[in-house]
């Protein structure tokens, strides 16, 4: 919850903290790994926001919404065939 709050704050670095502390303690909270990458994306580090979402499908691979982020991820950092 703090880290959304940081989050909608638009203090990302800070909601980045939240998150890989909620992952310390639940590796496999479906959340803290999406907003993530979320994160990641925002501060056009692409490759570790695609690290994440590929968790984020590896968690939940019947969510729709990890691979869109992560198509977008692939578009952002022109790998356009790993989009497709």
């Amino acid at each position: 919850n703090k880290g959304e709050k940081e989050f909608r704050e638009k203090n990302h670095t800070k909601a980045l903290e939240y998150y890989k502390q909620a992952l310390l303690i639940e590796p496999q909270y479906y959340k803290a790994i999406i907003y993530a990458g979320d994160v990641y994306w925002l501060l056009e580090k692409y490759d570790s926001a695609i690290y994440y979402f590929r968790k984020g499908i590896d968690k939940c691979p019947d969510l729709l919404e990890p691979r869109k982020y992560l198509v977008d991820a692939y578009m952002n950092s022109y790998n356009y065939a790993a989009a497709e």
